[in-house]
């Protein structure tokens, strides 16, 4: 059989949960003080962390920036070290074209005074050959007209000797 609830036993029974409310509210009181330290410490080290970010993001945005200006320096040095090799390349292309065209226009001066001379000796050989074609020409024509007139007189003494 059961026992009845009595106002005693009533009141003891409110007061063993008082007593356990009281410990559990108690428990939570604590728990939230240990999660109240423990975020404490968390947005600390947050915190540390986000300076130690910042610090980490700034000593590399200078090591950067210190190598870009490194890198800079070292493209100009070899910039300019190629500059001056192509200066010097084509200083020495321009004296090697300048010796070879000197050298060009010395051959063709001297194939031109060859030619000269070659065309002065053929016009020469020409004016030789008009000459003596003239002079066999006046040969042919003394002796044409010696022909002629011998043959004028022949005629005409045979002519004369039939007359």
């Amino acid at each position: 059989m059961r026992q009845s609830w009595t106002d005693d036993r009533l009141d003891d029974l409110s007061h063993r949960m008082d007593e356990r409310f009281d410990r559990v509210g108690g428990e939570i009181r604590d728990l939230r003080g240990e999660m109240k330290a423990g975020f404490g410490q968390l947005d600390e080290e947050i915190g540390d962390l986000r300076e130690e970010i910042a610090s980490t993001t700034q000593d590399l945005r200078d090591e950067i920036k210190d190598q870009g200006d490194e890198l800079r320096g070292q493209i100009a040095a070899v910039e300019s070290g190629l500059r001056k090799e192509i200066a010097g390349v084509e200083s020495g292309l321009r004296k090697e074209i300048t010796r070879v065209e000197t050298g060009l226009r010395e051959e063709i001066a001297r194939v031109d005074t060859g030619l000269r001379q070659e065309i002065q000796q053929v016009n020469s050989g020409i004016q030789h050959i008009n000459l003596e074609m003239h002079a066999f020409n006046r040969t042919i024509l003394q002796i044409v007209g010696t022909l002629v007139i011998s043959l004028i007189a022949t005629l005409f003494g045979l002519l004369a000797t039939n007359l």
